[in-house]
């Protein structure tokens, strides 16, 4: 989520509390801004017509998150895949595992790790694939080879191609890791 989304959802946010304090000062005496709100805010036409259009505004915001939240298609731990002999519950893991297994066939790739987030549809699951690479290997080569190794092992599982496949590619420095796993080893003397 970029800085703007997040400024506005903070500004939306403080706008509502602004106007649910304002609408409990009208309903409940609170010490000097319920005079405040009497005053200024129902007292003046224009800004008493704006707080009652803010706090429609949130009220519908408030509607549609609740309405979002109750109706919206939440991400399994399983898909279920329609075949011609009956139904297949395919687990999360399996679209992991595959994923793993995929990633490991590209030359370079050491300690791969995914992350798979089941939808409705094969074209609903996520997956997210985080590999280690050598300093001086080609970063974008190697990326898109595991992704598309990996968006074809785990359609064949699915039945289906994978709404996306993202890849991370961590560059490490081999001659440091060997010095530091030598260093660890126990010594036979």
């Amino acid at each position: 989520m970029n800085g703007f989304v997040k400024f506005i959802q903070v500004l939306g946010a403080l706008i509502a509390i602004l106007a649910l304090l304002a609408a409990i000062a009208v309903l409940y005496p609170i010490p000097y801004l319920t005079e405040f709100v009497a005053y200024y805010v129902l007292g003046i036409p224009e800004v008493s017509t704006t707080v009652a259009i803010v706090l429609a505004v949130v009220a519908v915001i408030a509607l549609i998150f609740l309405l979002y939240a109750c109706f919206a298609t939440s991400k399994k731990a399983w898909l279920q895949v329609d075949t011609e002999h009956g139904e297949v519950r395919v687990d999360h893991t399996v679209a992991e595992a595959a994923a793993t297994h995929a990633a490991r066939s590209v030359d370079a790739v050491k300690h791969p790790q995914a992350e798979a987030k089941m939808g409705n549809h094969p074209g609903d699951t996520k997956l997210e694939v985080t590999v280690d690479v050598s300093q001086d290997a080609p970063v974008a080569t190697i990326a898109k080879a595991v992704q598309e190794q990996v968006e074809a092992a785990v359609g064949r599982k699915l039945g289906g191609k994978p709404g996306s496949v993202n890849v991370k590619v961590n560059q490490i420095d081999t001659r440091a890791a060997q010095a530091q796993a030598a260093q660890n080893a126990p010594r036979v003397r």
